[in-house]
């Protein structure tokens, strides 16, 4: 563990590049750290977005079960289910 971290620090000294970059944005371990961050950001980003995609669904699914007509409760209701009036 120890040779991989030297190994890794000479080759970001060495590195014109990657010697420019600020000391938060070198090694592994910041690099991991700073994907988890980004990978939470977008879970919590999502979260938020398929919340209001299921509530719009849901009020969409509720206006379509208003437009549905009264259940059919009597024989007599189910003999004469052309008869029956349409609900507005």
């Amino acid at each position: 563990m120890v040779r991989q971290k030297e190994r890794e620090r000479e080759i970001i000294e060495y590195n014109e590049e990657l010697s420019k970059l600020p000391e938060e944005s070198k090694g592994t371990k910041n690099l991991i750290k700073r994907l988890i961050q980004i990978q939470r950001d977008k879970l919590l980003s999502s979260k938020f977005e398929i919340r209001d995609q299921i509530a719009h669904k849901l009020n969409y699914t509720n206006k379509n079960l208003k437009a549905l007509p009264e259940p059919i409760v009597t024989i007599f209701e189910k003999m004469n289910i052309q008869n029956r009036p349409k609900k507005i």
